[in-house]
């Protein structure tokens, strides 16, 4: 086990300014062009917290990890009816007096193994252990940020991350239905898969919200909740680290981080002038059409959109994991065939050539050349006989009910999620012929 503090200097050093010039120069962008006038009547400000949101916050949390004042749920909601005029006048002064308070800054952190066999401070995941009545009052300004998100339509409508109606399949169906369309029109899909570290800046994002409309109450709200944040990496009383502040990003497991993290990214699109686009976050899919003879034209208008992404995330201190970059060209066999016969010219970023791949895992699922699925399908029968194969050394000894609640549980998700993208799967496929090709 790695030490405790090299553990949290790791996770400190990953949340850090790179270019605190270049962060100042990006924040004055925005401040010298609100959105909004000052005193707009469209402006966000807070409302004041009514016990009816409070109750539903509280009851819409359904963790039990309590964070560093040892307050439990169960607690909470056992003496709710004496606590709920505290809460009441404890949430409103802190919206109506941008406070927000310091206790609720400080987190614990649990690793958790990204691998079998971890050796290095980069192969555990940090999981945060925030305290409860924090994440209340992150569930009450989420829903009064999203109302406003949604009633002037800040956030862009090709992405589906941490969004009502939304999520990966919206994401996936709408890149997998544009490249069916092209294949219909007798075209190939070049589709680049692009992958951002989240470590952004505090200070952008204030100005991002005065962009948008914020209130000067409001966004000194937001900078009391994002500054002088503290974690430790805790394993119990007498084994955690030393506390460290944090000054970027938001903490792993809080409600309004994806949110913010959204709002961040809001003008993204602006960017990319002349590709298709989809993102689930800080994931984004980047394709674009072509004839078999206009590969290179298309080719180079997809790279200067890349580039001007990449600028764009440079600009807000998020870092293009090239490593996990990936390519694909996406058609009929017919067309690809002649396609790799012409050598077609490579896709290169930051000097570095990122290959055309047989097959990409974009969002848990496998892209092949043809969309056949083939390799997905043999993907989902490895998980799923992985499964059974644990499950049936005690599958004797476990009664009918709680085996039907596992396989429902561990077996079913695999074959449901993102079913709707196999409307074209043929049923050669969905035949015994996978599971004997994997046999």
């Amino acid at each position: 086990m790695i030490p405790v503090d090299s553990l949290n200097s790791h996770y400190a050093s990953v949340a850090c300014v790179k270019d605190a010039e270049l962060m100042k120069s990006c924040a004055t962008d925005y401040e010298t062009k609100n959105r909004f006038t000052p005193g707009d009547s469209d402006t966000f400000h807070f409302k004041y917290v009514l016990p009816e949101d409070i109750i539903g916050a509280i009851n819409s949390i359904k963790s039990k990890a309590m964070g560093i004042d040892q307050i439990p749920i169960d607690f909470i909601k056992l003496c709710l009816p004496a606590l709920l005029p505290v809460l009441d006048h404890l949430f409103n002064y802190s919206l109506q007096n941008s406070i927000f308070p310091s206790i609720w800054k400080l987190a614990n952190i649990i690793s958790v193994p990204k691998i079998k066999v971890p050796k290095e401070s980069k192969d555990y995941r940090p999981v945060s252990i925030l305290c409860i009545l924090r994440k209340v009052l992150e569930k009450i300004v989420h829903k009064q940020v999203v109302e406003y998100l949604n009633e002037h339509s800040i956030l862009p409508q090709n992405q589906s991350g941490f969004r009502k109606c939304h999520s990966t399949e919206t994401a996936l169906l709408k890149a997998t239905d544009d490249i069916r369309e092209a294949i219909d029109k007798k075209m190939m899909s070049l589709l680049v898969l692009l992958d951002f570290s989240k470590a952004f800046d505090c200070d952008v994002l204030l100005a991002n919200l005065r962009y948008i409309g914020f209130s000067g109450a409001a966004i000194y709200w937001f900078k009391s909740y994002l500054h002088k944040r503290q974690h430790r990496v805790f394993v119990s009383e007498q084994k955690a680290s030393a506390w460290t502040e944090i000054e970027t990003g938001v903490p792993q497991g809080s409600v309004l981080g994806p949110l913010l993290f959204l709002v961040y990214m809001f003008d993204l699109p602006d960017v990319i002038k002349h590709s298709c686009y989809h993102m689930y976050a800080d994931d984004i899919q980047l394709y674009t059409h072509f004839s078999v003879n206009s590969f290179k034209n298309s080719l180079a208008v997809l790279t200067q959109d890349l580039y001007n992404v990449i600028d764009f995330c440079s600009q807000h201190n998020l870092d293009l994991n090239v490593s996990k970059t990936q390519a694909i060209i996406i058609g009929t066999q017919r067309y690809l065939t002649t396609f790799y016969e012409l050598e077609a010219p490579k896709l290169i970023i930051n000097n570095c050539i990122i290959p055309y791949s047989t097959t990409v895992c974009n969002l848990g699922v496998v892209f092949d050349p043809t969309l056949s699925w083939y390799n997905h399908c043999l993907n989902i029968v490895h998980k799923v006989l992985g499964t059974l194969a644990q499950l049936r050394r005690s599958f004797a000894y476990i009664p009918t009910a709680v085996r039907k609640l596992l396989v429902k549980s561990l077996i079913m998700p695999h074959f449901k999620y993102a079913s709707a993208l196999f409307t074209y799967q043929s049923l050669t496929m969905l035949s015994c012929n996978a599971y004997k090709t994997h046999v």
